[in-house]
């Protein structure tokens, strides 16, 4: 995810540095080496694989379910958190594939991110929660589609995104939420 969207206090301290990138530019360089880029997109089908297994609520059952005390509503660590920060990061790597001429990574996060229907919501609380911005009020996040956040940052339209996916194998359109 990134280190103003999405990062956290427990991501800023898994390594020297942080665990988050700190722009778009970074996401394109990771996409960049090909064993990162290998990683990521079988990370990115796995967890689709995954998330196809259930009807509702995919993303909490997936990425939440097993840590006591969340739920798929909820705010910071009583929420949905790690569903709120693989929402973050598809749609980052999504947008830097984009920029890249990637489709086949772009296809792939798409796929995860239809997952996202809006059954789940996440509230961030305060300084060091995930989705935290300084100087804003927490509010409810509805996990829905792509994460509009990320594309203002990044620049990219989400209707870049879905032309690169038209016409494929991997084309979602019709399965993702209109935003």
């Amino acid at each position: 995810a990134l280190q103003e969207w999405g990062g956290d206090m427990f991501s800023a301290m898994q390594m020297e540095g942080g665990a988050d990138l700190k722009s778009c530019q970074e996401a394109e360089e990771y996409l960049a080496n090909d064993k990162l880029r290998t990683a990521y997109m079988k990370g990115l089908r796995l967890a689709a694989a995954a998330l196809e297994k259930h009807s509702s609520e995919a993303p909490f059952h997936v990425f939440d379910e097993a840590f006591a005390g969340r739920g798929c509503r909820g705010a910071w660590l009583r929420g949905p958190v790690d569903s709120f920060k693989v929402r973050a990061s598809a749609t980052l790597f999504a947008s830097a594939a984009s920029k890249r001429g990637d489709e086949e990574l772009v296809q792939a996060a798409l796929r995860l991110l239809r997952h996202f229907n809006g059954d789940c919501s996440y509230r961030p609380e305060g300084e060091g929660s995930a989705g935290h911005m300084t100087g804003f009020p927490d509010e409810d996040i509805r996990l829905l589609g792509p994460d509009i956040r990320i594309l203002h940052i990044c620049g990219v339209a989400w209707g870049t995104l879905l032309q690169a996916a038209a016409g494929t194998a991997w084309d979602v359109r019709s399965r993702l939420p209109r935003v």
